[in-house]
């Protein structure tokens, strides 16, 4: 049935198997100790289904106890009380003697020693009871007992379990106990060391091949080792003062060894693919392990007992029925599999048989589930490898196969490159044609960046004169106004000069016309009339003078004359922009000007005037169009000196700021936040133009709701040539 790569684990199942069957041979399975007769024994037992005597009651009643042949008592799990009696008569001189439960796996073990019908000694202890009430402390129930030499005692004990009860009751002499304790606790630490030997080897094998069978049989592993110890009760030394967790602590750690098996099992035998449809058994087994998981939690200790036993038996059929079935099918890694799945099924079945009470408690069913265990561990680390060469011995296969096509490809390739070849020859002229179109189309665009650059620069130059319009027509209404009055101030004058002038080619002692011209003088107001001509006059110089202002903030801006870098008062730049934008903010926005003393800068300085005023308008129309507009709408403008060899301007108003997404983008050519056709989004990217040409950095410092703030630095010194935009 087997091949030829099964015969190692074969051979070392055999090994395990004589080991440890040879030192389970060494625990001592005396019921009583007969050598010498020292003890002449009887044993009896009663049911007590309902716990409704105690050891009065007991005592009293003889004929309700049955006989057990042989000492060994199988009855599997009880209800209530199981109590038993046992008749010694000592017939050695040797007068202390030792009592052994021989399973961790009791609630409470009631010992009462009685002497002609009176309990004379008694004791209380199990897994419901803190282990430091133990007088031996030890994994197993155990009592002390004295017995002169020729004195006849009745020993009672009254046993609650919600574990199998298949165990005879071991009586020897005291002077014996850590002899056999000491024999089982050998065999705790060889299973142990085996065990741990295991999953640490499989562990590193999981860490060096990723293998998720591997993580699944060491969890498997660990729990089912975990499992073995708690049902022998090497736990009680750690968590013994919590009942709970002693009786609960087997069917949880049996449950999740459960669990991680039917993880394992899948995965390695790849039932998906070798048995997909017969898988979904394992659903079941998974549900029976939930439940008894529930129940034990909701304190059904017996019940959850009976479901793994039942989940132990059904899980056993399906995984022998599927393991046959995936080997037939031709995965070689399940024969193994298989063979210890067979050794770990009758550990199963001895172990539920002698669970059910229809085989005897002795020392091979005693620890038949741990030695089955044991083989199986180590089988399925056998079929772990064995699968692991399978899988690499697949990917060596596909690894020619892959090869081969890869060799068959390169000659389709070398045929394909020729015509590749001339494909890309062919497609070369076209792209070359392409080529030359894309370069007219990009000169084509190139011309009409500059066009809408000339167009940003109109646009600034028409609010440029719109400002000069504004200002202009200031002063000339003011001119205007005042030319009428001051006419007629002048005609009146002229005509009292004219009358003076007529009244001296007369005689003057002509008093009729004398008086008259009194009168006329009287009521031309000849003095408030000089007043008035002079405060004319002065306006009419004032409104000359603002001209003047404007139109040489004008030039100042514009700066036709200087097309190359020169030292530049850009203090006096500056403010020639701002006076040409003070229509924009008259009565709306306060100018704030923090300026230092700054050196001449070399610069261009119409370029520079360009920037301040995209900067400013930018400013302006952010304040105006903010739905929030408030009545303390600023602009601060901070001019310093760095070092001796930069200077740096701060524009910073307190409007609705820029969001993060939109200072990635702000000086990019024609990015704009406005509506369509109302702006090109080339004035800030101009800006940076011609920051960049002049050697200098631009800063945006926002966040939305407080305002935003561009920072320039400028060399003062700095030879280079402006290319022009």
């Amino acid at each position: 049935m087997f091949d030829g790569q099964m015969r190692i684990p074969l051979f070392f199942t055999l090994l395990v198997f004589i080991t440890i069957n040879t030192l389970l041979a060494q625990e001592p399975g005396t019921v009583f100790n007969e050598n010498g007769l020292k003890i002449e024994k009887s044993q009896y037992y009663y049911l007590d289904d309902n716990n409704e005597f105690d050891i009065n009651d007991i005592v009293n009643k003889k004929n309700i106890f049955f006989s057990i042949i042989d000492g060994h008592s199988n009855f599997g799990i009880v209800q209530g009380s199981l109590w038993y009696k046992i008749d010694i008569v000592n017939n050695d001189k040797n007068t202390k003697f030792f009592l052994e439960i021989p399973s961790a796996l009791v609630n409470s073990v009631h010992f009462y020693k009685t002497v002609n019908g009176k309990v004379v000694d008694e004791a209380l202890l199990g897994l419901d009871y803190p282990y430091s009430t133990r007088k031996i402390k030890y994994k197993r129930p155990q009592f002390t007992f004295d017995l002169v030499q020729g004195q006849k005692t009745t020993i009672f004990l009254q046993l609650k379990s919600d574990f199998a009860v298949i165990y005879p009751i071991i009586i020897d002499e005291f002077s014996e106990l850590d002899d056999r304790n000491n024999s089982l606790d050998l065999w705790i630490v060889v299973y142990i060391s085996f065990m741990l030997s295991m999953l640490i080897y499989n562990l590193f094998l999981y860490i060096s091949v990723k293998d998720i069978s591997y993580l699944y049989y060491v969890l498997y592993a660990l729990f089912t080792m975990s499992a073995h110890l708690s049902i022998e009760g090497v736990f009680l030394a750690y968590f013994g003062e919590i009942p709970a967790v002693n009786v609960k602590s087997v069917i949880v750690l049996s449950s999740l060894s459960g669990f991680f098996f039917v993880f394992f099992a899948d995965n390695f035998l790849n039932l998906k693919v070798y048995a997909s449809k017969i898988r979904k058994g394992y659903l079941g087994l998974l549900w029976i392990y939930v439940a008894a998981l529930v129940f034990v939690a909701l304190g059904f200790v017996k019940f959850s007992t009976q479901l793994l036993d039942l989940g132990g038996a059904y899980g056993a059929i399906l995984t022998l029925v599927i393991a046959i079935l995936v080997y037939r099918r031709g995965f070689k890694p399940a024969g193994i599999f298989l063979v210890s799945w067979i050794v770990f099924l009758i550990g199963i079945i001895v172990f539920i048989l002698r669970n059910q009470g229809i085989l005897e408690f002795n020392d091979f069913t005693n620890h038949t589930l741990q030695l089955g265990t044991v083989i199986e561990v180590m089988l399925l680390s056998f079929a772990l490898a064995a699968r692991i060469n399978l899988l690499k011995k697949e990917k060596e296969n596909i690894q020619k196969k892959q090869l081969d096509t890869l060799a068959e490809n390169q000659r389709i390739i070398a045929n394909q490159n020729v015509i590749l070849e001339k494909e890309v020859e062919k497609r070369t002229e076209e792209l070359q044609n392409t080529n030359v179109e894309l370069n007219k189309t990009m000169e084509f665009l190139q011309s009409a960046q500059l066009q809408l650059i000339e167009q940003e620069k109109m646009a600034s130059l028409g609010q440029l004169t719109a400002g000069i319009a504004h200002e202009i027509n200031n002063p000339i209404n003011f001119v205007l106004s005042n030319i009428k009055p001051l006419s007629q101030d002048v005609n009146d004058l002229m005509e009292l000069l004219n009358k003076y002038q007529e009244i001296t080619k007369k005689e003057i002692s002509d008093n009729e016309e004398y008086k008259e011209i009194l009168e006329f003088e009287e009521d031309l107001d000849i003095e408030y009339t000089s007043d008035e001509i002079g405060q004319l006059l002065e306006g009419i110089e004032e409104g000359a003078n603002r001209t003047r202002y404007v139109v040489k903030g004008l030039r100042t801006f514009s700066r036709l004359d200087e097309s190359n870098f020169m030292a530049v008062d850009l203090l006096e730049g500056l403010d020639s922009t701002l006076s040409l934008l003070a229509n924009q903010t008259k009565n709306e926005i306060n100018i704030i000007k923090n300026y230092e003393q700054i050196p001449d800068v070399e610069c261009n300085g119409s370029k520079l005037n360009q920037v301040f005023m995209n900067l400013l308008t930018n400013s302006i129309q952010a304040l105006k169009e903010n739905p929030e507009k408030r009545d303390d709408l600023e602009i601060n403008i901070t001019v310093s000196k760095i070092d001796d060899e930069n200077v740096q301007f701060s524009f910073k108003d307190n409007g609705p700021g820029i969001s993060e997404e939109n200072q990635k983008k702000i000086f990019d050519p024609f990015f704009t936040t406005k509506d369509v056709g109302k702006g090109t989004g080339l004035g800030l990217s101009i800006v940076f133009k011609v920051i960049k040409n002049h050697n200098g950095t631009i800063l945006l410092n926002s966040e939305i709701g407080k305002g935003a703030e561009f920072l320039i630095t400028l060399p003062i010194f700095n030879k280079s040539i402006v290319v022009d935009d």
